[in-house]
């Protein structure tokens, strides 16, 4: 590859990364007069830009309020839960199982779908803790996202 190539690729890039930085911009301003029209609170840049796109795939009032309120949301039919905070201690231990008692079954990555889990930890000493978390599918146009409370 020769210099002039590569300072062609770099400077493709270079205008690829300031598309993409204008179109997000948008987006967020997008998704900030949604939320301000439905008389919503402020929320993240990033949860703006999913309302923007949820809007722009034709969703309803609904499924806008629901992904403003969700704790967590993913443009998947999939949605990775967070660990316990115990998790990631030293010697801590961190499970996911299916069902809010958490006698189901394990779940090793913390990607589920549709349903109810509970994810916990130890810090390896006395301190144990969970979270139960709401996982469902929300149509948004033609797609399945999915989100979590």
């Amino acid at each position: 590859m020769t210099i002039a190539e590569l300072v062609e690729q770099k400077i493709a890039a270079a205008e690829a990364a300031a598309e993409n930085a204008a179109k997000e911009a948008a987006l967020k301003e997008s998704g900030a007069a949604i939320v301000e029209a439905l008389g919503l609170s402020e929320c993240s840049d990033s949860r703006l830009v999913t309302i923007a796109i949820a809007a722009e795939a034709s969703a309803g009032v609904i499924v806008i309020e629901k992904l403003h309120g969700a704790a967590r949301v993913s443009r998947t039919d999939s949605i990775k839960l967070p660990q316990h905070r115990f998790a990631g201690l030293s010697r801590g231990k961190g499970w996911c199982l299916t069902g809010a008692t958490g006698k189901g079954e394990f779940i090793e990555d913390y990607r589920v779908g549709p349903g109810a889990y509970r994810c916990g930890g130890s810090d390896g000493f006395a301190r144990k803790g969970a979270d139960v978390w709401k996982v469902e599918h929300v149509q948004v146009g033609a797609a399945v996202w999915t989100i979590a409370n």
